[in-house]
């Protein structure tokens, strides 16, 4: 799968635009009074905090998702064995758990 991560160029120049920008901070001139641009900076900083907790989410569900490839290979691989369902489980609760967490943690940074 060759999806790029939040952290890849555009989020990387906006980050950059966002600091360069930030040098313009608290500027005493009419201009960036009117348009609030102070404030305009606090927007752009949070949007970007929102940005990363999302890049934080894509990588851990990526790792879940390299983990359940694995898990299906090896189902895969094993097809002509039996399988023991309490250590499937033991194999899967993990995985489980970090979509579940990652899931929320999707729900609580978009809603």
């Amino acid at each position: 799968m060759a999806v790029l991560p939040f952290h890849s160029h555009p989020v990387r120049r906006l980050a950059t635009v966002s600091e360069r920008l930030e040098t313009l901070r608290g500027t005493d001139h009419q201009l960036f009074k009117v348009a609030e641009f102070d404030e305009q900076l606090d927007a752009l900083r949070d949007i970007l905090a929102g940005l990363q907790t999302l890049d934080e989410i894509y990588e851990e569900l990526g790792r879940a998702d390299g983990a359940m490839d694995m898990l299906l290979r090896l189902l895969l691989a094993s097809s002509s064995e039996p399988l023991d369902g309490g250590s499937l489980q033991c194999l899967m609760e993990p995985i489980h758990t970090k979509i579940s967490r990652a899931h929320q943690r999707l729900i609580d940074e978009i809603i």
